[in-house]
């Protein structure tokens, strides 16, 4: 929680205070997803959340699925019993494909990204619109970060991979606007840090099951620009926490 602290104190520093509303973008919920394939197509790379499965090249942008966990850890406005149904008829949610190729309709470079609108969807909530504006840099290059942990009883080592992204919600009936994080991982048994790099560079990161942490924080309806500056500052703490975390 402490990096919602440090977006929130970011905000404050640059909004004046406003009334609350009833329902606002914020809170945290766990979610999962399916697997993950990573491709190389003419020198780029691309991540294909699935299902349902999207090769590249797309000419439109392409989605896959996840789920909010109703079993895990959901604060606030994600506590509501809405969210409490997986693979529902109003249970699955989206996320749009990852490409580094500006050709591609799923283009996300690394870094600020000027605004991808409907970056993440939730069917529960049309009325939020979720747009993605930061996609931490990793290593080697890549969007993806690297740790390992072992056991020395059983002699086996865990290797996460992960990604950050961060964003902005906005509800269209109430003029809320949140900003927003979401780290998703996934673990790989008996490969290393540099194993799992080379793969990753080389687009041939053995497909797995990935999960993740969303967190939102209310900042209210604030000019574009002070929004942007806010968001800027925030993304640039949590980028640097996140990666000396990682190295830890």
């Amino acid at each position: 929680m402490r990096f919602a602290k440090i977006l929130l104190l970011a905000t404050l520093l640059l909004t004046p205070a406003t009334k609350a509303f009833a329902e606002p973008i914020e809170g945290l919920f766990n979610f999962t997803l399916g697997n993950v394939d990573v491709f190389v197509l003419g020198g780029f790379g691309y991540v294909d959340w699935n299902p349902p499965l999207n090769p590249p090249p797309n000419a439109v942008r392409t989605y896959g699925l996840f789920d909010i966990d109703p079993n895990a850890a959901r604060t606030l406005a994600f506590a509501s019993p809405d969210f409490s149904t997986l693979n529902g008829p109003d249970g699955t949610e989206k996320i749009q494909d990852l490409t580094q190729n500006p050709a591609d309709a799923n283009y996300v470079p690394i870094g600020l990204s000027g605004g991808i609108v409907n970056f993440l969807q939730i069917s529960e909530r049309p009325n939020w619109t979720f747009t993605e504006l930061f996609l931490a840099p990793g290593d080697g290059g890549t969007p993806f970060s690297f740790s390992q942990q072992c056991n020395p009883i059983t002699n086996t080592c865990n290797t996460g991979a992960s990604l950050f992204f961060a964003g902005t919600g906005f509800d269209s009936i109430t003029g809320i606007t949140s900003l927003w994080t979401a780290t998703i991982s996934a673990q790989y048994t008996n490969f290393s840090i540099a194993q799992l790099l080379a793969a990753a560079v080389a687009g041939t990161l053995p497909n797995n099951s990935w999960s993740g942490t969303f967190e939102a924080i209310q900042v209210s309806n604030i000019p574009e620009p002070a929004t942007m500056l806010t968001f800027g500052a925030g993304a640039a703490l949590l980028a640097a926490r996140r990666r000396r975390q990682i190295k830890k």
